[in-house]
């Protein structure tokens, strides 16, 4: 006879590919007449807007270009030079477990972005990225439970599995009028405008997932008397997401990432700034999961099939911020602007805890004694460790905490980051799939109706009770237990099962 389970079906997403490709663009460009020979690079601005996405079957995708900004200096040094630059990119990651109808989520970093003088007349921009592409599918997680009773003994424990729950994504796109806020003299021109988003606060409420931050503006001009001077904007951002989740106490992420950017001067000398953005939200909740570890039957054969199932249980999300001090080359005479741009980082695994690091590059923009733009990009490696057992797994994330700072008297840039750790407790658990019990008894003669047993090291009340093909019930009733933990050495009532 094949027993028959009950099932429930707990409705998550698994994860099927995850990967961290690492690539550059370069792109090579003319000089316009309008300007002198170049002879000195000052700063490449580079800003990422991802267009496409697309998973399908075996692939997931991501592509869109790097709006990159060339700044570099006439050979007399008297004239500021700008270039813009786009680089198309793309990046493709294959694996055989994606599948039709899986989620996709994509997060493109750069890294460095540097251009190189060919000749006079001719320059190089090159963009170095990393890109973080994850696929989640639909699925159907199974929970087993048996309500028969009788003869039949189970060994039916509740579980927790910590999995992504929910996942849900939103593109907007919205226009805005810039006004550049007053300097010491009338603009002359925007020579760039750096973009970045930052998160002022991400919860889960109602089924909803709700955004809230600002898109910082870092515009750098020309003034009329000549200088160079920054102006920074903030504008409020936030925007909601409909997550197909009850969970209220589910951990939930959000990345926004640029698809377009663009300012464009109007007539009464403002700007209209449009952008697009994409929010990719991923909820990670708790699911109770009933699990079937063994079973036996009473006087009869009792055929098992066992299979493995790895559970992830929640075990924290710690975060540090760490001070990144990136050492300069020069003393700036006067510091404008400073960009930082962190990797991803990489977990390393110790005796009881885990390493989590990352580099970070500063590309910083000055003025000399003289009044000229000047710049340098300098890198340095940042890393924290958090506590974590040996069956631990950890997703780790790291980003901006706050705007960079010169301590110029010791030659060095201040950039706050903040570490992020996901932290689970695997365990691999042999679990009852199925079972068949046999027709005919097995014969019980001469079977005493109680037996005396000393407890090893080791063994459980279950183990006790299955040995002796009886029931948990009755040799905890036998012997007064009121709960199933057994001492090394005790002596138990083992009674017989009752027919």
């Amino acid at each position: 006879m094949q027993i028959e389970w009950k099932e429930k079906e707990l409705r998550c997403l698994q994860e099927q590919a995850v990967d961290v490709i690492y690539q550059e663009e370069t792109s090579e460009f003319i000089v316009p007449d309008i300007y002198p020979d170049a002879a000195k690079v000052v700063e490449v601005t580079a800003v990422c807007c991802q267009r496409d996405q697309e998973v399908r079957s075996g692939l997931m995708s991501v592509s869109g270009s790097f709006q990159t900004t060339v700044i570099f200096l006439s050979e007399d040094g008297e004239e500021t030079c700008v270039q813009n630059v786009f680089l198309p990119f793309a990046v493709r990651m294959t694996a055989e477990e994606i599948t039709d109808g899986a989620v996709g989520h994509a997060e493109v970093r750069v890294r460095s972005a540097d251009a190189r003088i060919l000749n006079s007349r001719k320059l190089m921009v090159r963009v170095s990225y990393a890109a973080r592409l994850a696929v989640y599918a639909p699925y159907a997680m199974k929970s087993r439970s048996y309500d028969g009773g009788g003869k039949v003994q189970l060994l039916q424990t509740e579980e927790q599995q910590y999995v992504p729950v929910a996942a849900a994504e939103k593109t907007v796109t919205f226009s805005e009028p810039i006004q550049l806020p007053q300097q010491d003299a009338p603009v002359q021109k925007l020579i760039r405008v750096r973009p970045s988003l930052r998160c002022r606060e991400q919860r889960l409420t109602e089924g909803r997932a709700v955004w809230q931050g600002t898109m910082e503006l870092s515009a750098l001009c020309l003034l009329q008397n000549g200088q160079a001077a920054i102006s920074s904007i903030e504008l409020p951002v936030s925007q909601f997401l409909d997550m197909d989740t009850e969970q209220e106490e589910a951990s939930l992420r959000i990345i926004p990432v640029l698809t377009e950017f663009r300012m464009e001067e109007d007539a009464s000398g403002a700007y209209l700034l449009t952008a697009g953005i994409r929010y990719q939200a991923m909820a990670w909740g708790i699911l109770p999961v009933s699990v079937i570890r063994d079973g036996y039957c009473i006087g009869a054969d009792f055929q098992a099939e066992y299979e493995q199932v790895i559970l992830r249980n929640r075990a924290g999300e710690p975060k540090e911020t760490v001070q990144a001090e990136i050492a300069l080359r020069e003393i700036p005479h006067k510091a404008l602007d400073c960009a930082v741009w962190v990797d991803f980082p990489v977990c390393r695994r110790g005796e009881d805890e885990i390493a989590v690091g990352t580099s970070v590059s500063a590309q910083t923009l000055c003025c000399d004694e003289n009044g000229h733009l000047c710049g340098e990009t300098v890198r340095a490696d940042v890393s924290c460790s958090f506590p974590a057992g040996k069956d631990t797994v950890c997703y780790a994330d790291a980003e901006p905490a706050g705007d960079p700072s010169y301590r110029l008297s010791e030659k060095k840039v201040l950039a706050p980051l903040q570490f992020s750790v996901r932290c689970m407790e695997e365990q691999t658990l042999q679990t009852l799939c199925g079972a068949q019990i046999g027709e005919v008894e097995k014969k019980r003669e001469n079977v005493p109706s109680l037996t005396v047993r000393r407890i090893p090291a080791g063994e459980q009340l279950w183990d006790v009770a299955k040995k002796a093909e009886t029931t948990v019930q009755a040799v905890r009733e036998a012997n007064g237990l009121e709960n199933d933990l057994l001492k090394e050495g005790m002596l138990l009532l083992i009674p017989s099962a009752c027919e």
